[in-house]
């Protein structure tokens, strides 16, 4: 009896202390928490993005004298597809870091769970495995194509994916021992949509030739109207699976909360839908209906989307843009696939470059 008790004094607190692990752990710096710079004796002489689409993930590299690289497009494979689906369902929609007041408390079973895996060398989740398988054959891709090793990286996820967290995707990057370029250093749990990739791939106010700084735009806001001649943005993403369509005024982050979008006209949709005409009427009303009362002011469309190359889909949406605005609009649409992949390497780039060299105010990207 008394061994009993000798050993109940010991294993009571021995469980107390392996429950309470994580939780003590999350007081400590971890990559996701203190983002980590390159080893200073080697600054980065390039950027990457990756872009985590629906159904595919995509690679794309930038140069300081603005060589833009795309690298690679990989399809995911059907854990892939099915995770995309689920966390873009409000019903997915979960407590998560950072959090608001009070919802730490509520979340931290969930958290204790996800700490000890990551603990014992595990990734946080099912979901973040599943991404991290994306990641690693984008990285490995990269660094193939690069020739050199990639230890940092960006990556933005659909404008739609309202379940995916930035902690979800800090978490995949740890588990493969990479560190997350994020541009807001007073969120540890950064991310970016892909529509902000999309648009600084094509944006003329973003710098991409560092070796030439003289010639980069410095934006000097107007001091009664800050936003005076900052032009608007109709956003059109179209994929096999869905349709994403939203006006946006164009200071960065363009897209900062997730954005509508609609799974039953994605091009897929059309192969089975009865009547060919009445898919195009639904797909033509989807997209008057997208823009809100910001409609007269949009001057720019943006296609991103691995259908966006679908004739009949541009035709379409090329009478509907001509029945609305009497202007005609300047399009972007050279690498709707790359494009968020291509703008978040120049977006990394112009990141890195800030941090090499302190003290230069070139204003690489129109913020506010």
């Amino acid at each position: 009896m008394p061994r009993s008790r000798n050993m109940a004094r010991f294993l009571v607190p021995a469980l107390l202390f392996l429950f309470l692990l994580p939780f003590l752990w999350s007081f400590f710096p971890t990559r996701s928490q203190a983002p980590q710079d390159h080893d200073p004796a080697r600054p980065a002489n390039f950027g990457v993005g990756f872009d985590l689409a629906p159904t595919y993930g995509t690679a794309a590299v930038s140069y300081p004298n603005g060589t833009v690289r795309s690298i690679i497009k990989i399809d995911g494979d059907a854990s892939y597809s099915e995770m995309m689906a689920r966390l873009s369902l409000y019903s997915s929609q979960h407590l998560h870091r950072p959090y608001n007041y009070a919802e730490g408390v509520a979340d931290l079973p969930r958290r204790l769970l996800r700490d000890m895996r990551m603990l014992l060398g595990l990734p946080a989740s099912g979901d973040v495995y599943t991404l991290s398988k994306m990641i690693k054959k984008l990285h490995t891709a990269a660094e193939l194509l690069i020739g050199q090793p990639v230890a940092s990286a960006e990556a933005s996820i659909p404008d739609f994916a309202c379940a995916l967290y930035g902690e979800d995707i800090h978490e995949a990057f740890n588990y493969l021992g990479l560190n997350f370029y994020q541009f807001r250093n007073w969120d540890s749990y950064d991310f970016m949509y892909s529509s902000n990739g999309a648009h600084a791939n094509y944006d003329p106010h973003v710098c991409s030739n560092f070796t030439e700084p003289d010639h980069c735009w410095k934006y000097t806001p107007n001091p009664g109207d800050p936003l005076a001649g900052v032009p608007w943005l109709l956003l059109v993403s179209y994929g096999y699976t869905y349709l994403e369509s939203s006006a946006y005024l164009a200071v960065y982050p363009i897209v900062q909360t997730p954005a509508p979008f609609n799974s039953t006209l994605g091009y897929d949709a059309l192969q089975d839908a009865l009547n060919e005409e009445e898919y195009w009427e639904r797909f033509r009303q989807y997209i008057s209906s997208s823009m809100g009362p910001y409609l007269r002011n949009v001057t720019r469309l943006v296609l991103t989307g691995d259908a966006a190359h679908i004739p009949k889909f541009r035709h379409v949406l090329r009478d509907v843009t001509d029945s609305i605005w009497e202007h005609e609009l300047e399009v972007f649409d050279s690498e709707p696939v790359f494009a968020a992949a291509r703008g978040g390497a120049i977006l990394t780039m112009k990141e890195i470059w800030h941090r090499n060299h302190p003290g230069d105010d070139t204003n690489m990207v129109q913020e506010l």
